[in-house]
């Protein structure tokens, strides 16, 4: 999945400003909660847009998708990627979109959103294939006090249920979500934990003066010694995004991928 990105001297967790759209392409920061990792997992696609569950959904309204079509939107290595999955990370991407003052009416967004919901699919399930062929897995207990705490967090069961009712996706999909997403983020780990992520003060003197530049006059300033731990966050979250990313387009090229919408 490919995120224009927008440094400021914000925190990453501040950092949400929101551009509009161009000519030829979209340049906005639609999914925050992807930055780093480039995928996501859909059972926690729910809790990332916190609103009062509707019928229908925003992305039914505006025609982003088709409830009553059944067939799969995508194949990876003979592995289909239901339909399902893919209304519910639409519906999420759009509900975090409007949140953040996009009109998803327009062209240039929805097709970016359904870009992104397909992109994060399939390398959701190419990172799943290869976390399987090394032999990861996750078993149940893990898997069951995950799910405990998406319930802790939703705010109890009631809570999370309607959540998963407006995310179009039931309680069972939920868990084999949470389950793979397990695995998944166990190999993350493992390959991340085997690149060089390193930053050196030259890099966060450079990313601070660069930063500094772009501040309009009359803007204060921190001093680079109250932002460099922030800034050090980030330059790691970047070197992480990036070797994820040469990662899946390895993976992808050696893959069989059939988009079917």
């Amino acid at each position: 999945m490919e995120e224009t990105q927008k440094t400021s001297m914000e925190t990453p967790e501040t950092a949400q400003e929101v551009e509009q759209p161009g000519e030829g392409r979209m340049h906005t920061r639609i999914i925050i909660a992807v930055v780093v990792v480039v995928v996501l997992a859909l059972g926690y696609f729910f809790l990332v847009a916190d609103r009062t569950p509707t019928t229908p959904t925003t992305a039914e309204t505006v025609g982003l998708i088709d409830t009553k079509a059944k067939d799969p939107v995508a194949r990876v290595n003979n592995e289909e990627i239901e339909r399902t999955l893919y209304n519910s990370l639409v519906i999420n991407l759009t509900n975090v979109a409007e949140q953040q003052g996009l009109a998803v009416t327009d062209t240039a967004i929805q097709t970016e959103i359904k870009t992104q919901a397909l992109n994060s699919l399939v390398n959701n399930e190419l990172l799943l294939q290869t976390a399987s062929a090394d032999g990861i897995t996750v078993d149940e207990e893990t898997v069951d006090s995950e799910y405990e705490t998406l319930v802790a967090q939703a705010g109890g069961k009631d809570v999370l249920k309607e959540r998963l009712k407006e995310a179009r996706i039931t309680t069972d999909m939920l868990r084999m979500n949470v389950a793979e997403q397990l695995v998944v983020n166990q190999y993350l780990d493992g390959f991340l934990a085997t690149q060089d992520l390193s930053v050196t003060e030259t890099e966060i003197s450079s990313f601070y003066d660069s930063l500094v530049s772009q501040a309009g006059e009359g803007v204060d300033v921190p001093t680079l010694t109250e932002v460099r731990t922030q800034l050090e966050q980030q330059l790691v979250a970047q070197k992480q995004q990036a070797a994820v990313g040469t990662l899946l387009e390895t993976l992808r090229a050696g893959a069989q991928i059939e988009l079917l919408i």
